[in-house]
């Protein structure tokens, strides 16, 4: 029996059971199987993705131009419409319906790394709210905006994931939008790593979401609060060393954290060291070194718990304010040739 011959309801449930090449090889066998396919694509299988590198960039007489990224896990090639995803990764530039269409036909459960960078105005937030949900696991997070007021989707979008394992904010900037100044940062328990960078004229950063870091982050062991205006290594100090001090149920809670500060060149230990740990004696200096050129340096103080004799660590990586403070991306939008 021919396939075609079959009722429509019929041939959408054979079809879930193809891989995604296989499916783009059948959208051509016959209208009806394209219209098929079309019609139940969020029931068939998808092209996983790995890697998605999305740039926004919105200027004046022009509008919203975007390129982008994508890299899926097993390197095989496809097209849709005039957008290709191949092996070896190019930029690929294409309009905001465009980047409906392909977010539409990806699998966006598991994406090993989202960059997402945007200067001025722009939808791009308000688009992959329609199609990362709770339910996506992200390994690292990179977003860098640069006075655009987009705030609001920024949020929900950043509030909407629950299973990040690094977040590096480059930076913020948000223009001159309106911003509240007791913000929350959402409950992620898997997050291992949390850089923010925000600019002078976005307040972004407040005391709240440092007073709450282990509650929202209960698994968190590297921090970076970078402010224009102000800084907040201070009060994350003291929120680490409250939580060091917590006694849940009788069993103490040793948690070694890792601190990422901008400095200016050729920091002195004992005014770093004094800066930070003066108002608490249990604090000591336990280490401290650098590399060449004074580009990097690292700080160690440790306390020993009373009850336990066990000892806490707080390490403070002195970076300058220069170099990036996380990890470089793989593939760099801006760089690479486009299609």
């Amino acid at each position: 029996m021919e396939l075609s011959l079959l009722p429509d309801e019929a041939l959408a449930h054979i079809m879930q059971f193809l891989d995604w090449h296989t499916l783009q090889n059948a959208r051509l066998v016959s209208r009806k199987f394209f219209d098929v396919i079309e019609s139940n694509n969020r029931h068939m299988q998808k092209p996983k993705v790995s890697v998605m590198h999305i740039s926004s960039t919105n200027e004046e007489n022009i509008g919203e131009q975007v390129r982008a990224v994508f890299v899926i896990k097993d390197n095989k090639i496809t097209t849709s419409s005039n957008v290709s995803i191949q092996k070896r990764p190019k930029v690929i530039s294409l309009n905001i319906i465009e980047l409906k269409y392909l977010l539409r036909r990806m699998d966006l459960f598991l994406i090993d790394q989202l960059y997402i960078n945007i200067r001025g105005n722009s939808e791009i937030f308000d688009i992959l709210n329609m199609y990362i949900t709770s339910k996506t696991v992200v390994n690292d997070l990179c977003i860098d905006i640069m006075n655009s007021p987009v705030f609001n989707s920024f949020m929900k979008f950043f509030t909407n994931l629950k299973r990040i394992h690094q977040i590096y904010f480059h930076n913020l900037c948000f223009g001159s939008q309106d911003i509240p100044t007791d913000i929350s940062l959402p409950k992620i328990p898997m997050l291992k790593r949390f850089c923010i960078s925000e600019s002078k004229c976005t307040k972004f950063i407040n005391s709240r979401m440092i007073g709450n870091l282990f509650i929202n982050f209960p698994n968190i062991n590297e921090v970076l609060f970078h402010s224009e205006r102000c800084d907040f290594n201070l009060e994350i100090v003291n929120t680490i060393q409250r939580r060091q001090k917590y006694d849940e149920r009788g069993a103490c809670f040793h948690k070694n954290i890792s601190l990422i500060s901008f400095f200016t060149p050729n920091p002195d230990p004992i005014q770093e060291y004094d800066k930070y740990f003066k108002n608490n004696i249990n604090y000591l200096l336990e280490s401290y070194y650098g590399f060449p050129q004074n580009e990097i340096s690292f700080l160690v103080a440790s306390s020993l718990c009373s009850h336990c004799n066990k000892k806490d660590l707080i390490s403070f990586a002195f970076i300058a304010k220069y170099r990036s403070a996380c990890r470089d991306c793989t593939y760099h939008v801006n760089s690479m040739e486009v299609d």
